[in-house]
């Protein structure tokens, strides 16, 4: 008998641990119904990866980020075979392969609906499919609710209607928008639908409306100056657009709106402001070195940093990244957090207080930008 190959060797140990996983796997067929743009059908599936039952950066920022970092690993490898997608994904039986459940979410933030719509959004223009919407009866009310007011079934003209549940004066969410320039009249738009809810709380915050506008479209300009250069490639594909939304909850007392991106990030940005050479001194001052664009260990200092030296400069606003008018607004607020998650860092502004640094695991990969007022 010939001796095996040490090519063929390594292959039967790999076909061996293969036959073995899928032996434990524990994802399974099962039939569940469809909404698409064409209407309602039941089709048989393969379940994918759970989501975690929290989807929130405040109140499960890390597993959060994770599950949106495998999302983008999985389609990175569908948009760039979208032509084979169908025959891929449709298996010898008429249903379709692993996919995305949704029903075991009990909570998401307005800002996590935002990153994750957004990243549909990318999905569905690189690839130029469509999405099907599984077992909604099954999601959790609030989480269906949030999904369908802040525009995530219009993406793809999916008529989810209003048959699961209304939405209510309590909590009001302001429907995403979305574009790749400047847009004023997009974020006073947004503007005027918060202070048309006809919450009184809300309405006595005219003046700081005012200074929350400004800070919005100084964010929005900052991403179309700064996030998609055009000799800076980022890890994924992108559209070259911003998303942003908000709302309001009256029992809880608080406002809030996001802006998102998903451009080459604060900390690849730094070494193209004009202001590098002292944000390394602070960096220096901080942690004793100036960290190298690509290293991520220290990304939620970084930004931090970015935003001080941006505040105490006496330089020209334009050349900057914006950062001075983002904080601005909440250090003019009575209570309420400016949250600035870009890459792998994340940093919180409060009045009066210290900010907060964390570093994750798991990218953005963009940069999420979120003012939150409490009345």
């Amino acid at each position: 008998m010939r001796k095996l190959t040490k090519k063929y060797k390594k292959w039967l140990i790999f076909r061996s641990k293969r036959n073995e996983k899928r032996k434990n796997n524990t994802y399974k067929f099962t039939d569940v119904v469809f909404h698409n743009r064409h209407g309602i059908s039941r089709r048989r599936v393969l379940r994918k990866n759970l989501f975690p039952k929290i989807l929130c950066f405040d109140r499960n920022c890390a597993e959060t980020l994770e599950i949106f970092s495998k999302i983008r690993k999985s389609w990175a490898s569908t948009a760039s075979i979208h032509l084979k997608l169908k025959s891929r994904l449709v298996n010898k039986k008429g249903g379709v392969g692993r996919y995305w459940p949704f029903d075991g979410v009990e909570y998401i933030g307005i800002s996590s609906a935002l990153v994750l719509a957004a990243e549909y959004e990318r999905w569905h223009i690189l690839t130029n499919t469509f999405m099907n919407v599984i077992d909604p009866h099954k999601w959790k009310p609030s989480v269906f609710l949030c999904m369908r007011e802040i525009g995530f079934f219009d993406i793809f003209n999916i008529p989810m209607g209003k048959t699961l549940i209304e939405n209510t004066e309590e909590f009001r969410i302001i429907k995403m928008r979305s574009g790749n320039t400047t847009a004023p009249d997009a974020v006073a738009g947004l503007i005027t639908e918060l202070k048309n809810l006809n919450i009184s709380e809300v309405n006595q915050l005219d003046s700081e409306f005012v200074h929350l506008y400004g800070a919005m479209v100084e964010g929005i300009m900052n991403v179309v100056r700064h996030a998609y250069p055009q000799n800076v490639q980022t890890k994924y594909e992108n559209v070259n657009k911003w998303w942003m939304a908000g709302a309001v909850s009256k029992s809880q007392r608080w406002m809030c709106v996001s802006i998102f991106d998903q451009g080459i990030t604060i900390p690849t940005s730094l070494p193209a402001w004009d202001k590098y050479d002292s944000w390394k001194a602070n960096m220096r001052k901080r942690i004793g070195l100036a960290p190298q664009a690509n290293d991520t260990s220290f990304d939620g200092i970084a930004i931090w940093a970015a935003v001080e030296e941006s505040v105490s400069s006496t330089g020209e606003a334009h050349r900057g990244l914006g950062l001075a008018q983002m904080r601005g607004f909440i250090d003019g607020c009575k209570n309420g957090f400016l949250r600035i998650i870009s890459r792998n860092g994340e940093v919180t502004f409060r009045p009066a207080s210290v900010p907060l640094a964390r570093n994750y695991d798991h990218s953005i990969d963009g940069t999420l930008i979120e003012w939150k007022v409490e009345f």
